[in-house]
């Protein structure tokens, strides 16, 4: 069973959030980081070798209010969501 997992931390948070992305098998992922309004803040793609946590870094945030913010991490198989508050 391929199973992925993702988590942000620190959550919350109120500068820089890391998220880190665990993948059983080697693939690429599709990154999409939205405000609660649906606004795209940031965008990539990557790609993640299996049994190394991968870890994406958004400063991008720390400009940003008070707020959740939505990790949307797709790749071939799912989609993981990520919820991040920032206070």
């Amino acid at each position: 069973n391929e199973e992925t997992q993702a988590f942000a931390y620190p959550n919350p948070f109120d500068g820089t959030v890391n998220v880190y992305y665990y993948a059983e098998v080697d693939e690429v992922v599709d990154l999409a980081l939205y405000s609660l309004t649906g606004a795209l803040i940031k965008q990539y793609t990557a790609t993640v070798r299996k049994s190394n946590p991968y870890k994406f870094s958004f400063s991008e945030l720390s400009n940003c209010p008070p707020s959740m913010y939505i990790l949307k991490i797709t790749n071939s198989r799912e989609e993981r969501i990520v919820k991040m508050l920032k206070k």
